[in-house]
């Protein structure tokens, strides 16, 4: 049961960042297509860019196997931890760029689209991973936004003397 949790888990890591990948990629065809954000252009885009969200979405799942990024993604959210996604989403990018243009020279696509991509890509998957990690950590949430949340009831206490003596002043407090 343990192992089939952790498979499920690690599956629906992997679903969120090709859905990430999927809706950047159809955001990136939006935008470059000039057409708005109206129900029809969204749409529009969908209906345009499917195939290619979809090709997008998985050769960043087959480099994220090969970097290993999907299974440290999710852990934390560090300054060292944007590499290795900016790293997976350019070198998509770069090689969904070339297969574009090898397999129809990029007819197909608007050109600006895979600069946008990128961009989009990054930005909602740092997002949703520190959407996560606020859910998991209040004090990431503290942190972030001081304003929100329960305030500190606890009063600050220096304890000055000797240290058997706090030892005992510490336990009686408790």
């Amino acid at each position: 049961m343990g192992n089939a949790n952790v498979l499920l888990i690690r599956g629906l890591k992997v679903a969120a960042r090709a859905g990430v990948r999927v809706v950047a990629m159809i955001g990136g065809y939006l935008v470059a297509s000039g057409n708005g954000l109206t129900p029809d252009a969204i749409v529009d885009a969908m209906r345009s860019a499917w195939e290619f969200a979809l090709l997008f979405a998985a050769l960043g799942f087959g480099l994220d196997l090969f970097f290993r990024t999907d299974r440290a993604l999710w852990r934390y959210v560090s300054i060292v931890d944007v590499g290795p996604i900016i790293r997976t989403s350019l070198l998509s990018a770069a090689i969904f760029l070339a297969f574009s243009f090898f397999l129809d020279r990029g007819a197909s696509l608007p050109r600006s689209t895979l600069l946008i991509v990128p961009v989009l890509d990054i930005g909602l998957t740092l997002a949703l991973v520190l959407l996560r990690r606020i859910i998991h950590d209040k004090e990431a949430l503290r942190a972030i936004a001081p304003f929100v949340g329960a305030s500190d009831e606890r009063k600050p206490l220096i304890v000055v003397g000797t240290m058997d003596r706090a030892e005992t002043f510490l336990r009686e407090l408790a």
